[in-house]
């Protein structure tokens, strides 16, 4: 190749984009609100997330069962004293990690679409109440500001033998 000719530019896969491959799952906005209220209201039973959302209960029954394939959620029978056995919907480990974007969506939204009554969502610790923030955060402990963080691809590698050796240089953020 010579200096004036350029390498191809490789077709763009979506399978290997993480972003991408998240949003098959929860990018429907019902999939996000369902998750939503497990996590922030603990809701398990479908009658209670029918009646929570507004949701058709074809769909309710459609995002569930994506739910508990995927491995966010996991379903559970229950039967209360003289009814038919019914199901409730657990979040499991993946699902409570859910938490973090829900707090992000949540954080963005309360500065970036505001309500004129002024209503933003506090996040806090659970035990003791204090405060909490989502932030971009160095090895050593440095907050990081958001418009200075940029992302790169590589081969997934190994982060406690790999310690971020192969990151590019410092770059000035994107505009």
């Amino acid at each position: 190749m010579t200096p004036t000719e350029q390498a191809p530019i490789p077709e763009y896969d979506p399978a290997l984009c993480p972003v991408e491959r998240a949003l098959e799952i929860v990018g429907d906005r019902w999939a996000l609100l369902i998750l939503r209220r497990a996590l922030l209201r603990g809701t398990t039973r479908f009658a209670d997330f029918r009646d929570g959302l507004g949701i058709a209960p074809n769909i309710l029954t459609d995002r569930l069962a994506m739910l508990v394939e995927e491995g966010i959620m996991a379903r559970r029978g229950y039967r209360e004293p003289g009814s038919r056995e019914r199901f409730e919907y657990l979040l499991t480990d993946a699902g409570r990690e859910f938490n973090l974007l829900v707090s992000a969506l949540g954080y963005w939204g309360t500065r970036h679409r505001p309500l004129a009554e002024g209503r933003e969502v506090l996040a806090y610790r659970v035990g003791d109440s204090s405060g909490v923030e989502l932030a971009y955060l160095t090895a050593d402990g440095e907050r990081v500001d958001p418009l200075e963080v940029s992302t790169v691809r590589r081969e997934a590698a190994n982060p406690s033998t790999d310690g971020g050796a192969s990151l590019p240089a410092a770059r000035a953020p994107r505009a």
